[in-house]
């Protein structure tokens, strides 16, 4: 009898939990949105005073990229008129993701982590504000969320999560939450 049931079990597996089909095709890229606040670590108060933060929005950041809005960070970024103002987060795999302000991925900072297969990650990257050969990075990051896939694929259609950044170089911290605003196309 217990043969006989392990049997069963074993076809109605085969039958109906089927593995989902992997990723086709190219790099999914889709457009990025942050929320969040940026803390100014460095900038030392007396003790259990509170140092200064800053609002950080899709708003902020367009400005800043097209070289609209004077801050700090514009030192740190591709600042250009031509610049379309946003983030892109690039799909490559359930194991590599980039991140970068150029469709074409030009100057993306590569994260590396883990996708599992209910949508769950964590990845981890350097980024640099598209600042090249700055040793040490800008800033560590690690950011955790939910990957939505397309029914029965690992196609991702929706990523949301928190990204978190700490700089070693300008004493910032950064906790964001992301959501991506939809497929683009290069």
């Amino acid at each position: 009898m217990k043969a006989l049931h392990k049997a069963g079990l074993l076809v109605a597996l085969t039958i109906f939990v089927r593995p989902a089909r992997a990723i086709t095709g190219p790099t999914t890229i889709f457009g990025l949105s942050f929320n969040g606040k940026n803390v100014q670590a460095q900038v030392v108060m007396n003790p259990g005073v509170k140092p200064p933060t800053g609002k950080v929005t899709d708003k902020v950041i367009s400005e800043v990229l097209r070289g609209e809005k004077t801050d700090w960070s514009a030192q740190f970024v591709d600042v250009n008129a031509a610049n379309d103002g946003k983030y892109y987060l690039f799909y490559d795999g359930m194991n590599d993701w980039r991140v970068g302000i150029h469709k074409n991925g030009l100057d993306a900072v590569s994260l590396h982590g883990w996708v599992d297969s209910s949508g769950a990650y964590m990845m981890f990257g350097s980024y640099n504000f598209a600042i090249q050969g700055v040793t040490p990075p800008m800033f560590d990051c690690f950011t955790t969320g939910k990957v939505t896939f397309a029914k029965g694929t690992f196609n991702p259609t929706k990523i949301t999560g928190n990204f978190y950044m700490a700089s070693p170089i300008t004493g910032d911290v950064m906790t964001l939450a992301i959501k991506t605003t939809g497929i683009v196309t290069p």
